[in-house]
């Protein structure tokens, strides 16, 4: 292998390789986050990304979705035109059709949909990709339907929901004064909250840290005081219990309660 290739290999910019590097951000998250790319495009293709060192938002730093980024983009499997089902459901037998005929196809369904069963009677239901709900919604509510959602349902909107209800507020963080710190579940070791970094300053500073994971985490085996390996599902049964115990013991704070 020539040095030029060798430099090809490893994906080395410069006018001898044919490879450059474009500034752009990962659209796989959420809108809020906007990581900064460093796009390197040889031949008018995307043959790698990496965090753009300087982006404010994530400082050279990718999450595994934002380092998939070219799997992303060229996914063999990736739908590009609208599918119309010509077999029974379940078949998996689709044809292509044109965006007219689909727009059409659904405005009959959902307006026939309407007409006979009302706007109530249908869903309208998001994924993950963030950038078109409001779109989504707005849509669904001008439609007549009440029935919106996302997987934020049962995730971020679901936990707001939850701390608007039991304290009427969504509560913050506030790592600096608290001493004992419960891990539920979460990949902490790697969030923005209680990453590496700052498990080491809550150990040196002497601070206890549960972890309640059936896994066995970086932090769970590496800086908690307690590793509740719980079953999975068991997360409820083990929350009541806790509050059993609390209130057996006369622990509870009637005031804010």
């Amino acid at each position: 292998m020539t040095e030029l290739e060798k430099r090809i290999a490893a994906k080395i910019p410069g006018e001898d390789t044919g490879i450059e590097v474009k500034q752009s951000f990962c659209s796989i998250c959420a809108p809020g986050f906007h990581c900064g790319v460093d796009a390197y495009i040889k031949d008018g293709k995307l043959i790698k990304t990496e965090g753009t060192l300087a982006h404010p938002q994530n400082h050279g730093l990718l999450c595994t979705k934002g380092c998939s980024n070219r799997s992303f983009v060229y996914r063999e499997d990736r739908i590009h035109t609208p599918l119309k089902r010509v077999g029974e459901r379940g078949e998996g037998k689709f044809e292509a059709i044109s965006w007219e005929e689909a727009y059409d196809l659904i405005a009959e369904k959902l307006l026939g949909i309407r007409e006979k069963y009302g706007a109530n009677s249908v869903a309208f239901f998001s994924g993950y990709q963030k950038w078109y709900r409001f779109l989504l919604e707005r849509f669904a509510y001008d439609f007549g339907s009440i029935n919106f959602g996302t997987e934020s349902s049962c995730c971020f909107t679901a936990s707001k929901m939850a701390w608007m209800t039991m304290t009427g507020k969504m509560a913050k963080a506030d790592m600096k004064n608290s001493h004992l710190h419960v891990a539920w579940g979460g990949g902490n070791h790697h969030s923005r909250y209680l990453n590496a970094k700052a498990e080491e300053e809550l150990v040196e500073r002497g601070d206890k840290l549960i972890v309640v994971d059936p896994r066995n985490t970086p932090m769970a085996t590496r800086r908690a005081a307690l590793h509740l390996r719980i079953k999975p599902g068991t997360d409820g049964l083990l929350a009541n219990c806790i509050a059993g115990i609390i209130i057996k013991n006369g622990w509870q704070d009637m005031d804010y309660i």
